[in-house]
């Protein structure tokens, strides 16, 4: 009786946790990079991408002014970024979201500015942001050299590049031991962050294709509310009340 009660309690909540909201950036190189709001791209598959404006002159930057979610709404996060190149690889493809975002990307330009991202105003209390990155590097080389900040501190990260990206497959995490499309740093309650790469160390390049900040949802009211219930009822069974 007393798994039957919890083990209740615990699936309405699940099903009584909100949907979580997305903001999503793609960096773009030339015109055949972006993709249409309708095409959904991402680890957290999404559609309605802010896109960068392709420039292949000179230094890159912008500001996306009240960026918007998933749902194609205005936010209060406002996104600065600025690099003193950009780049892609492969061919062209607006049909696949996946690879349009990992094309083109955030570059250096050999002793160049590094490639810096500033994001204020972020509307979540709890988030989790993923850095999507490829390159024109080989299999495994190390994706490295990438600093996040959010206030606290700044924090490296890296990642191996995963193969080539086959159109209609799905991304893969990577980490300093693992092939993969993206890297993930969990858990972040700043309203805003810092996001540089710098693809001069000699130890590997770092290119940014885009990112996401992902929310993390909050429990409802109404599921807290069958979870205490749940929780009550063992109490009372326990204590024989």
């Amino acid at each position: 009786m007393r798994k039957s009660l919890l083990s209740t309690a615990l699936v309405v909540a699940a099903v009584g946790v909100s949907s979580a909201a997305v903001i999503s950036v793609n960096f773009n190189r030339n015109n055949d990079e972006d993709f249409g709001t309708a095409l959904s791209a991402g680890a957290v598959e999404v559609s309605n991408w802010n896109q960068s404006v392709p420039d292949n002159a000179g230094a890159v930057g912008g500001t996306f002014t009240n960026a918007i979610d998933d749902t194609g709404v205005a936010t209060t996060a406002d996104i600065t970024f600025s690099a003193a190149n950009t780049w892609a690889s492969g061919g062209a493809n607006t049909a696949d979201g996946n690879t349009s975002l990992l094309k083109g990307y955030l570059d250096d330009s050999n002793g160049g500015a590094l490639a810096v991202i500033d994001v204020t105003e972020i509307p979540y209390a709890l988030y989790d942001v993923y850095v999507y990155g490829m390159g024109d590097s080989a299999q495994g080389a190390l994706l490295n050299a990438y600093s996040f900040d959010d206030g606290s501190g700044a924090q490296s990260f890296s990642f191996l590049r995963a193969a080539n990206y086959t159109a209609g497959t799905a991304l893969v995490e990577g980490d300093a031991t693992t092939e993969g499309h993206y890297f993930k740093i969990s858990g972040v309650s700043a309203s805003s962050f810092s996001l540089s790469n710098d693809n001069n160390r000699g130890d590997g390049r770092s290119p940014i294709a885009g990112f996401q900040i992902v929310a993390v949802p909050e429990p409802s009211s109404s599921s807290l509310g069958i979870l205490a219930l749940g929780s009550l009822a063992l109490i009372r069974r326990r204590t024989g009340a």
